[in-house]
């Protein structure tokens, strides 16, 4: 093995003994400390990472809608008619509706929903009957 000498720039054959020095300059390497090379560079390791964090959220939760969009969608599902004024059947939507968008959600995702809301609502009709049974 071969390693080059910090002092002088020379190549020197490497033997695995005590003492060893440059044969060029005499410089000792019992102090030097031999690393290999990082396959990638600090600033590079960063510009991944962030790049990586940024897009972690939509990897995790890509099909969540925003808090008060999913509210008002439960809401308007819930009250249904203006007939239905019983607490208990309100509750009973409401856990329907639930069920129902996080059904109609694992198909339509939010960017979809902002251009066509009228997919979302006939897969929540859909996912209703599925729901309620």
């Amino acid at each position: 093995m071969e390693i080059t000498c910090p002092e002088c720039k020379k190549s020197t054959p490497l033997q695995i003994t005590e003492g060893l020095c440059c044969e060029h300059c005499q410089t000792s390497f019992e102090k030097l400390k031999l690393a290999k090379k990082a396959l990638i560079t600090t600033s590079a390791a960063l510009a991944i990472g962030g790049f990586a964090g940024l897009h972690a959220d939509d990897f995790f939760e890509s099909n969540r809608y925003p808090l008060a969009i999913e509210y008002s969608l439960l809401e308007s599902c819930s009250k249904g008619s203006s007939e239905v004024s019983y607490n208990r059947r309100r509750e009973e939507l409401f856990a329907i509706c639930t069920c129902a968008l996080g059904t109609a959600q694992e198909d339509i995702d939010y960017k979809h929903y902002k251009k066509a809301p009228i997919d979302l609502a006939k897969a929540m009709e859909a996912a209703v009957k599925e729901c309620a049974n």
